[in-house]
């Protein structure tokens, strides 16, 4: 019987894929009409994007469904100063079809969704689509 040889980082198996440490923006590069990632939620829900632009309107079954959007692709459309100084990105979908089959765009607390990578950059694989 011939061993299978184990593989120690599963995450690089395919050459395409970057570390997670170079998936991550920094707020500076975040700009208008570039393309980016969802990325992981930063808890057991994401907690600094959410479909409603006031994230004290979200209740728990929304946020069930919304955990479902890591992955896809989104382009930044707009970004909203705050009265209270906070910056929110407007978020649609890179192509024209609706988030979830729901919503149209959603919304981002700009500094945090970045710092907890819930937003990140397109891995190699997915820039050549």
């Amino acid at each position: 019987m011939k061993k299978e040889r184990p593989v120690l980082f599963p995450e690089f198996e395919n050459n395409n894929a970057l570390p997670r440490e170079k998936m991550k923006i920094s707020l500076k590069d975040l700009t208008l009409g570039h393309i980016y990632k969802i990325g992981e939620p930063s808890s057991l829900h994401y907690q600094h994007i959410s479909p409603v632009i006031n994230s004290e309107e979200n209740n728990i079954s929304k946020l069930e469904d919304f955990s479902k959007i890591e992955g896809v692709m989104i382009k930044v459309t707009s970004i909203l100063q705050m009265v209270n100084g906070n910056k929110i990105a407007v978020l649609m979908p890179y192509k024209s079809e609706l988030i979830l089959n729901t919503y149209e765009k959603i919304f981002a607390h700009l500094e945090n969704s970045v710092t907890s990578s819930e937003i990140v950059s397109l891995d190699l694989e997915t820039i050549k689509l």
